[in-house]
């Protein structure tokens, strides 16, 4: 509830003017106790406009008081809101609540406070409002919720940090310092639950080392290093920045560096025994003893938070510590690898990241250029777009970028994400030019974002540059004037951050040399049909969905036809997806079915029949006004055992499944019958790691004859947790074979020892390293045959093992359970299959074949096709008469036919 009502205000001085014989001034000492704090702040009215009153905290209540102006200095001052406390514990606290913000720009600082309701009272109705009579103690409007703001976050949070506490003070612990988030598959409650940092920063802010002022970076870093806590990792620190300093006595530090560098990267890599959500160190204490904690472990926790919240893209966490002023953002050194910036643009998509990075450069954040991302020295660029050759990361690379960072990776370049690089790449060019070389090869580090092409090479480059290779940057764009260097023959932009290409590509005819690997390109340009001369293409490691997998991945002449195929007979978009239905005999598929496709006709089967062979059915699914209806093509496979030698001729990767079983037949000693042997069937049938999709595919689980089982969808829940132990020892007892297999390995092969040995060697030990590489080699020749064959045998199984962990297909969040007889639970399971179609896999989405052109004469063939499937005597036909059937009936070519049948192949309409 909004807090000041304008009316209470005006009756507030209606009751002003009584006569002071009917009125008697409140005893707040005695009501609510001596005062803790009092001044002025802004409380949101009902009209959600902020109106200034005077606060007055008591240790059992808070008073507010419009401000207005008095006409007689002897009136006095009627209070409009009360908030009455039995204790602090019923004191509740929201800050920077979303519904008093009007944007995310307000340059005010909201908090709610409200009265907690104890548990004993949940069943009353809850006291919203009361208003005191003139001739009774007081008079005015108590509430139970008011939203106050104060102009800048550290009052916010002392106001609100008061009002929590009421003048008690809380037993002082000690701050917790975790180890500092390096990628985001790092976690910790301090930085994901919004509920646990602000709990722990309303406390903080009664701790007697509060700083009255941010902590710097260099504080922080120095106080990390003095005390030990090695909460910080990789640091890349000035030399001699700790020169005032004792050096730790412990090796946890691990310094890389020649002694006459100006530079020295420290990595912290403390390992502890506590959890993340503990403190590094947890030393006993007596009880006794009064806590205090240094000034400087304030901004080491809010620093790390920030780093943390920046990883996960959690934006209310970051407004929480950003507000709390503990830290000074201004003061943020460009040394420092994995920084709040770089860890911010290293985690996965979501909204809220580019006002995140909006509001660090507000905040005094040093803008970009002349520093780099990570600790390896890469563009911030890369890390936003993540393609497939970014490592150290815990997210999954190569998926398409969506265009909210797409602006965002621009706008990084013009605030000077790679501009020295860029500047450099250009007078490269230039100096090239002026020589005439044929051949420029571009430095490679990752760090070059755009190709800047000054115009007094334009000529050099059209007629005289025939091979440029820009590849291992991190370069997101191809500037037009690229596209004018007709003479190239050679053209290597791999291993970059390409969102797409240009049809302009079409003017560099001559080129022969083309390799566009390792981007984020989604869809090839057309105008690649006029590259006639190109002997070797490589676009692999690409989220490319225009031309499909199936045609890209066969080479640069399959490339070229599909364009072709497109211009001369025109474009259809695919908006059909085979759905294949598996489950053991009278699982409740066909009634299943029934349902989904016609829910307005009776869905149920008559007892006794049985689906024989495989039926087929077609589904116009509706989806959202925005979207177009997607055409499910479902196989109703029969469940009895004969026909399970059949089921493998029809699974394909380009298909949803859906695994039905009966509700009312299950058992604990059921599931691998009814589930399991459905699920490994189609896991060793389908998945495939080679596959430049996802390598798995997707399955949704259905329980049936729901109306035959008492709470149907708690069984269903119940069969999930099971599935989801299952699969969880499984995928455990993978990893522990896997690391005693790398153990053996370890013991039996000299080239893993050295390798092991190199890898903890010091960095300007590069020559060291090469020698053992060498030993190792030469000590495994020297090795017998029987131990050679255990190594082999070793390595076999561990490949095995990772082609398992690779090939184990995704749980579905939830099983549905239904009922084909009264329909209940049909509206989720559509939702479900609907999502399913969209759906990103941990490898890819599922179903990139979906939604996409292709050209029409494939979708002739394809429709054809599927009518001669129909009739009696054309299940089965010669290559010869099929494709003379096709020149006949729809006039296309045998090579056009063969083009068109193999998406058709791809798509589990044929065999061919």
């Amino acid at each position: 509830m909004n807090s000041v009502c304008r009316e209470d205000c005006m009756e507030t001085e209606t009751h002003d003017e009584l006569k002071d014989d009917k009125r008697e001034k409140v005893d707040y000492n005695k009501l609510f106790g001596k005062v803790v704090k009092e001044g002025t702040i802004n409380v949101q009215d009902d009209f959600e406009e902020w109106v200034q009153c005077c606060i007055v905290i008591r240790e059992k209540g808070i008073t507010l008081t419009h401000q207005t102006k008095q006409n007689s200095p002897q009136k006095m001052t009627a209070v409009n809101v009360v908030i009455e406390f039995a204790s602090p514990q019923e004191v509740g606290i929201v800050m920077l609540p979303d519904n008093a913000r009007r944007s995310r720009d307000s340059k005010m600082f909201p908090f709610t406070v409200y009265k907690k309701i104890a548990d004993k009272d949940l069943h009353k109705e809850p006291l919203r409002e009361k208003r005191y009579a003139a001739t009774e103690v007081r008079e005015g409007v108590n509430r139970d919720e008011i939203i106050l703001a104060t102009s800048n976050g550290r009052e916010m949070w002392e106001w609100a940090s008061c009002i929590q506490w009421l003048g008690t003070t809380p037993i002082e612990e000690k701050i917790p310092l975790f180890q500092e988030a390096a990628t985001i598959s790092q976690h910790n409650k301090y930085y994901e639950d919004t509920h646990v940092l602000q709990d722990a920063l309303l406390k903080m802010f009664t701790y007697k080392n509060l700083p009255n002022n941010p902590i710097s970076f260099e504080d922080i870093a120095r106080f990390n290093h003095v005390k030990k806590h090695h909460v910080l990792s990789c640091v890349y620190r000035p030399r001699n920045f700790f020169t005032q300093l004792e050096e730790p006595d412990d090796d946890s530090n691990i310094y890389i560096g020649d002694a006459n560098e100006e530079d020295v990267f420290a990595f912290y890599n403390e390992e502890s025994d506590e959890d993340d959500n503990s403190n590094i160190h947890n030393e006993e204490s007596d009880e006794n003893v009064e806590m205090e904690n240094d000034a400087h472990a304030f901004g080491l926790f809010a620093y790390i938070v920030l780093v943390g919240a920046c990883v996960q893209v959690n934006e209310k966490c970051f407004e929480l510590i950003t507000s709390s002023s503990l830290y000074d953002i201004s003061s943020q050194v460009t040394w420092k690898g994995n920084s709040p910036f770089s860890m911010l643009c290293e985690g996965d998509y979501n909204s809220s990241r580019n006002y995140m990075v909006q509001a660090l450069w507000r905040l005094g954040y040093p803008k970009l250029g002349g520093y780099y991302a990570g600790f390896c020295d890469e563009s911030f660029t890369l890390f936003v777009s993540k393609p497939t050759h970014l490592s150290g990361v815990g997210n999954l690379c190569g998926r398409p970028v969506n265009p909210d960072d797409q602006k965002l990776c621009r706008k990084l370049r013009d605030e000077g994400d790679g501009r020295d690089d860029n500047t450099e790449l250009s007078n490269q060019l230039i100096a090239a030019s002026a020589q005439k070389l044929t051949e420029f090869t571009a430095e490679k580090g990752s760090k070059i974002t755009a190709v800047l092409i000054p115009k007094k090479i334009t000529s050099w480059g059209c007629t005289v540059l025939t091979k440029l290779d820009l590849s291992q940057n991190s370069i997101f764009e191809l500037p037009d004037e690229l596209y004018d260097f007709t003479s190239l023959t050679h053209l290597d932009v791999s291993r970059n951050c390409l969102f797409g290409l240009s049809h302009k590509l079409g003017n560099l005819i001559n080129l022969n040399y083309f390799h566009i690997e390792n981007n984020l390109i989604e869809e090839l340009p057309y105008a690649i049909e006029k590259l006639e001369q190109i002997e070797e293409f490589r676009c692999y490691s690409n989220p490319i969905t225009t031309p499909p997998s199936a045609v890209w991945s066969r080479g640069i002449t399959d490339v070229r036809n599909f364009f072709r195929d497109m211009r001369e007979s025109g474009t259809e978009i695919n908006m059909d997806l085979r759905v294949l239905v598996l489950g053991l005999s009278e699982a409740g598929k066909t009634s299943l079915i029934n349902g989904m496709i016609n829910p307005d006709v009776k869905a149920l089967t008559r007892v006794g029949d049985r689906t024989v062979g495989i039926e087929k059915r077609t589904w116009a699914m509706q989806r959202k006004e925005n979207q177009h209806p997607v055409n499910l093509l479902t196989y109703d496979f029969a469940g009895q055992e004969e026909y399970y030698i059949t089921h493998h001729l029809f699974l394909g990767s380009k298909a949803l499944y859906i695994i039905a079983f009966d509700l009312s037949k299950y058992g604990p000693e059921t599931l691998d019958r009814q589930i399991l042997l459905w699920w490994e069937s189609i896991q060793n049938r389908v998945c495939d790691i080679k596959s430049n999709d996802s390598k798995t595919p997707k399955i949704i689980l259905v329980g049936t004859h729901a109306d035959m089982v008492e709470d149907a969808q708690s069984l269903a829940d119940e069969i999930h947790k099971s599935l989801i132990e299952r699969f969880t020892l499984c995928m455990d007892d993978l990893e522990d074979r896997l690391e005693n297999l790398g153990k053996e390995l370890e013991s039996l092969d000299p080239r893993k020892k050295m390798r092991l040995h190199n890898g903890d060697s010091d960095a300007n030990m590069k020559l060291t390293g090469k020698a053992a590489t060498k030993q190792g080699e030469k000590e495994y020749k020297m090795l017998s045959s029987d131990k050679k064959a255990q190594i082999l045998s070793r390595e076999s199984e561990i490949k095995k093992l990772h082609h398992a962990q690779q090939c184990s297909i995704a749980l579905p969040t939830t099983i549905q359970a239904v009922s084909s007889k009264d329909l209940s639970n049909f509206d989720a399971l559509r939702e479900q299959i609907s999502y399913a179609l969209t759906e990103v896999g941990p490898s890819g989405k599922y179903f990139p074949h979906l939604e996409v052109p292709v050209p029409a004469s494939w979708f002739q063939v394809r429709r054809f096709v599927r009518q001669r499937s129909t009739q009696i005597g054309c299940e089965c036909m010669k290559l010869p008469k099929y494709f003379k059937l096709l020149s006949d009936e729809l006039d296309i070519h045998e090579d056009v036919g063969r083009r068109a049948t193999k998406f058709c192949h791809d798509l589990g309409d044929v065999l061919f």
